[in-house]
Formats: structure tokens, C-alpha cells, sequence
């Protein structure tokens, strides 16, 4: 059995990242659509810089991610996708 090398990506403006089905990823630092090949649900998981790390550690510490639900919105851990 053989597994595929995760596909990189690079946006236009440097940020790097991997490319995966963002359907079932976490992507605190966003997805790009249109980097990599596949289906329109592969995406560029773009790699977490010192402020993306901070923002984690922050929902982390609280549980919650208070902008998220200033909008209403109901946060899940668990993919970017939003059905």
C-alpha cells in the first residue's frame, strides 16, 4: 500500500501551506481555494504564523471564540466547512 505526499502550496503573497480537503481539517490560519489540484474541496491549509498561534492558544484557553459568536455564529472545532 502506498499513501500520496501531501500536496504544498504557496499563495501569491508567500504564505505557505498544505493542500487538503478542508471539509475534514481545521485551518485556524484559513484556506485558499483555487492552489491545488483535486475538486473544488481540496484547498490550501495555510501554515499558522506567531499571530495564528496566539489567536489558538486564546480560544484555547477560554473555550469559546468570543468573535465568532459576536456574529451569532456557533463555532465547531472540528473543519473550516461550513454547511
Amino acid at each position: 500500500m502506498s499513501f500520496k505526499k501531501a500536496e504544498d502550496c504557496v499563495t501569491d503573497d508567500g504564505r505557505e501551506g498544505t493542500c487538503v480537503d478542508y471539509r475534514y481539517y481545521v485551518c485556524h490560519a484559513g484556506v485558499v481555494q483555487g492552489l491545488c489540484s483535486g475538486d473544488s474541496n481540496i484547498r490550501c491549509c495555510l501554515d499558522c504564523d506567531a499571530e495564528c498561534v496566539a489567536d489558538e492558544n486564546e480560544w484555547d484557553s477560554n473555550g469559546d471564540d468570543e468573535e465568532c459568536k459576536s456574529y451569532g455564529g456557533q463555532c465547531f472545532p472540528t473543519s473550516n466547512y461550513c454547511a
